[in-house]
């Protein structure tokens, strides 16, 4: 579904892919047939069979994995109580919004606080913080902002209302205000 997604968008979409894939790339460095960085040399680690698919998956799609890109973003994204630590998850995009790409970096301290027990020592996946400066061109169309007017207009049709309704309640669920109340804490 990933790549049907991806050769579906119209050129005009960038794509903007976050997954937890339980990979490990390897040392060897990738790029495309026009010379842009695929896998960067800041990735260390052994390559493991979800590795191998997350490359050919890179390879076939041409898309770059940022946290092999920028060494703040290189190091581990997950952690287990045992000790053990990793870097499984990845962000991607094309190659050339890559020097788009003002920072890519690990947050630990945020992985920290949103740890539901309190201890010392991480134990799940930290998050990836990627800031990007994307130009788009509107030729003839003014942009409205995020105005209610623009977002309403934009779910105007009847299977974008049912999704809005539907991230509307999931986000004004008690427990969810309550992780969220704790997090800003």
């Amino acid at each position: 579904w990933t790549l049907a997604l991806l050769y579906n968008l119209p050129q005009r979409r960038t794509p903007l892919l976050f997954c937890d894939a339980n990979a490990k790339l390897g040392r060897t460095q990738s790029w495309s047939t026009d010379g842009l960085p695929l896998i960067g040399p800041w990735s260390h680690d052994y390559e493991n069979a979800p590795g191998k698919s997350l490359r050919q998956f890179v390879e076939m799609t041409g898309l770059s994995v940022l946290n092999t890109l920028f060494k703040q973003a290189a190091g581990p994204t997950w952690f287990n109580t045992r000790g053990s630590k990793g870097r499984i998850d990845y962000v991607m995009t094309c190659p050339q919004r890559v020097k788009q790409v003002l920072n890519s970096s690990l947050r630990y301290h945020l992985a920290h606080r949103l740890q539901l027990p309190d201890t010392e020592k991480l134990a799940d996946h930290a998050p990836i913080f990627v800031k990007l400066v994307f130009t788009a061109e509107h030729t003839q169309r003014q942009f409205c902002g995020f105005s209610r007017a623009c977002v309403e207009n934009a779910t105007a049709d009847d299977t974008s209302k049912v999704w809005v309704q539907q991230l509307d309640t999931w986000a004004d669920q008690p427990i969810l205000q309550q992780a969220v109340s704790e997090a800003q804490a």
